[in-house]
């Protein structure tokens, strides 16, 4: 008690604790404060959400404005550039068309889709108002009753047994 008597002194605190009663420091109390989860992994790229579209796995930091049908309609705060550079190697066509900023993914599959005959998408991101950024996925329906090439090439190859 002395010592912080002293301290007081010292650096010419002018308020004095009488005698017998001991000092009282106060300490503000800060309530632990919770932290929405990243939607950025430790390599700075977005992360996987839980929503799937046809085989498609959409990112985290991506709000869902409306479903109607085979078109999902969604909006985001996070910079195009990062959305294009999580759904590019997601999917699989020849199809990329550059639209201003944006891209528009044409009758793709979902990276790692085998089967031919699964839902296509058209997967657009785009530029939107202040800021906003717009991605919208179009499923086409599933292929029934296609094909796939290996079952063509037997047909093919059937057929010629005939006709010879």
């Amino acid at each position: 008690m002395a010592a912080v008597l002293a301290c007081l002194t010292f650096v010419g605190c002018s308020c004095e604790v009488p005698e017998g009663e001991a000092a009282v420091t106060t300490r503000e109390v800060v309530e632990p404060t919770l932290r929405p989860p990243s939607i950025y992994g430790l390599d700075g790229e977005l992360k996987e959400s839980d929503i799937v579209i046809a085989g498609l796995t959409m990112p985290m930091g991506i709000e869902l404005e409306f479903e109607r049908d085979r078109q999902h309609s969604f909006t985001s705060q996070v910079p195009m550039r990062k959305l294009q550079t999580y759904f590019g190697p997601r999917l699989n066509t020849a199809d990329v068309e550059r639209v201003g900023d944006g891209a528009v993914f044409r009758r793709a599959l979902p990276a790692g889709e085998r089967d031919e005959r699964a839902s296509q998408l058209d997967v657009s991101i785009l530029s939107g108002s202040s800021g906003i950024v717009r991605v919208n996925v179009m499923e086409y329906p599933p292929v029934e009753g296609s094909r796939t090439e290996a079952q063509v090439r037997a047909a093919w190859e059937e057929a010629s047994r005939r006709l010879d």
